[in-house]
């Protein structure tokens, strides 16, 4: 990701909202804390390039799936909206959104319960 407002306080947020709701192999206990950070970076990457919250999640969804060899299950897609819809909230509170790039309705990006 290139990009000059970027700082490692950033990864170190999107860290702390993936190991809160996202970590799809339950490795918060037991891994180190950058396990995640490749896939973040992209998921950072998409949404500061302006990709729709459900683009990204289907993204997570498929790295779920190949990478990590994971089944879609029924917690899935609520896992990977809730992570994409926190991310995006961070990023732009962050002024790290494209100001050209406007936010999909919060009515679109909240997870299911």
């Amino acid at each position: 990701m290139s990009s000059s407002k970027w700082s490692r306080h950033h990864l170190e947020a999107l860290r702390e909202i993936a190991w809160r709701v996202w970590d799809p192999l339950g490795l918060l206990m037991c891994c180190p804390v950058d396990e995640y950070d490749g896939y973040l970076l992209q998921l950072a990457g998409l949404l500061m390039q302006g990709a729709s919250v459900s683009s990204c999640a289907r993204r997570l969804e498929a790295i779920e799936a190949t990478t990590m060899g994971l089944d879609f299950s029924a917690t899935t897609r609520k896992r990977t909206i809730r992570m994409v819809a926190e991310a995006r909230r961070y990023l732009s509170a962050a002024n790290l959104i494209p100001s050209s790039v406007g936010p999909e309705s919060e009515r679109s990006i909240r997870p299911v319960s």
